[in-house]
């Protein structure tokens, strides 16, 4: 019987925030809906700053996208 890979694919992709090195969200499919939900974390950082008020190198988007459990190239260590 063939195995259907998007049904065992669920955790492609997850959110982590970079600060507790925790993952915040998982189970995304794709990376276009985890980017979703990273920028709707990352919206109040992100407001404050403009074109002439750029952010520090330190304070940067705290929110980032990481290749999750399924993910073919998931890195563990």
């Amino acid at each position: 019987m063939p195995v259907n890979l998007t049904e065992t694919l669920q955790n492609l992709f997850a959110v982590e925030d970079t600060k507790t090195k925790k993952i915040v969200a998982e189970g995304f499919k794709d990376k276009k809906s985890a980017k979703v939900k990273r920028n709707e974390l990352n919206k109040p950082i992100q407001e404050k700053y403009t074109k002439t008020n750029k952010p520090k190198k330190d304070s940067m988007p705290r929110y980032i996208v990481k290749k999750g459990k399924d993910h073919i190239h998931y890195d563990w260590l």
